[in-house]
């Protein structure tokens, strides 16, 4: 007689109903004690979101450039918070100040509030297909990378909205997808295999849509904010790469390749081939899967875990991607049977996003890189 798997639906359900009670006591906490908009440790709720308020505050004012320059986006935060002594930086291409524009006409808690709000609503909608119980959608909403991102302010929800969503709607609607993937661009680094990937699967008309996309955003972006932030953007891309390769953006945060080596004490050239070898996998396997089998689930589980092998700098609010191949494979098991080991491998998968940093923190071990090529593997077996 088979014996029955111990992490069964009855237990998972519990764990889920545990975490997000964890989860919604944090919260208030955190706000409790942050009557100031500031934590104990002077960080601002929605932490990251702080940049963007005042990247989109600089914009309205007529001052888009200035986003650039570390000084004046701290004085424009100050504009919020007066107490905050934590600078920030802002790295994304003037298209995303373009977007937040909006938010710099609100006061800075009620743009967090409509981010945030705006976020879960993006990352609820990306997984939709996806949730059809109860189960699944206590596993998404408990999913550690979705609170990363609530607690940070970050980005990684509408990255997996739009390039997730984008990708699943390929077959159905090719030229929506290809303007979700097109939004994208505000993160380009993480919509790097895409366009190999669509050149492999013949998708032409969501490929043009994307294009068409990005290029009218960045002609938008020019004729909005004018030429001088993308002058600004271009010339603190070499501050963000020296940022990356010195540490000064915390390696144990960043489950890349790069910053796995880099932990270690490897060279920075080490480093960079390490993360070569992890992106060839990822848009390897990526490319072959739509020349093979375009738009299949396991394809957009694979393309989604190469998104995250491919650039050097992934950030751990990134990893909330993974919840879109997470789900491909647990709901082509419950249709098809589970395979050996599946369970307890997704189990720790899941759980990655809330352990992995601290556990490079103590150790100086990243496993991100692993956790990924662990997922795209399990797709592999179900491709």
């Amino acid at each position: 007689m088979t014996r029955p798997p111990w992490l069964n639906a009855q237990r998972v359900s519990a764990y889920m109903r545990i975490v997000l009670v964890l989860y919604a006591v944090t919260l208030v906490v955190f706000v409790a004690v942050s009557p100031d908009g500031l934590d104990p440790l002077g960080r601002p709720l929605g932490n990251d979101f702080l940049a963007f308020w005042s990247a989109a505050r600089l914009a309205v004012a007529g001052e888009p450039a200035a986003a650039w320059d570390i000084g004046h986006l701290f004085e424009a935060g100050r504009q919020a918070l007066p107490e905050v002594t934590l600078g920030y930086v802002f790295s994304y291409p003037p298209v995303f100040q373009l977007l937040l524009m909006p938010l710099g006409l609100l006061p800075w808690a009620w743009a967090l509030a409509v981010w945030s709000g705006l976020g879960l609503a993006a990352y609820l909608t990306a997984l939709r297909p996806l949730m059809r119980s109860t189960l699944a959608v206590m596993l998404a909403l408990a999913f550690p990378a979705a609170f990363v991102n609530l607690l940070q302010g970050q980005t990684g929800v509408f990255s997996l909205a739009l390039l997730g969503g984008g990708l699943w709607l390929v077959p159905r609607r090719p030229l929506l997808a290809g303007g979700l993937i097109g939004l994208a661009c505000f993160k380009p680094h993480l919509g790097l295999v895409i366009p190999l990937a669509l050149l492999a699967g013949r998708q032409w008309r969501t490929l043009a849509a994307a294009t068409a996309v990005v290029a009218g955003l960045i002609a938008l972006s020019l004729l909005v904010l004018g030429p001088d932030p993308w002058s600004a953007f271009l010339r603190h891309l070499g501050q963000t790469t020296a940022l990356l390769e010195t540490g000064a953006v915390p390696w144990d945060k960043m489950p890349s390749a790069f910053a796995a080596l880099r932990l270690t004490g490897a060279p920075v050239a080490v480093a960079y081939a390490g993360q070569a070898m992890t992106a060839l996998i990822g848009a390897a396997v990526a490319t072959w899967l739509w020349a093979c089998r375009p738009a299949a689930p396991m394809t957009l589980a694979a393309t989604i875990c190469a998104l995250l092998l491919v650039p050097p700098h992934v950030n751990d609010h990134d990893l909330v991607l993974l919840a879109l191949p997470l789900g491909l494979v647990a709901l082509d098991a419950t249709r098809t049977g589970w395979r050996a080991g599946e369970r307890a491998a997704l189990a720790v998968i899941w759980s990655a996003p809330l352990l992995l940093a601290p556990l490079a923190e103590a150790t100086g071990l990243q496993l991100g890189p692993l956790a990924v090529l662990g997922l795209l593997a399990l797709v592999l077996r179900r491709a």
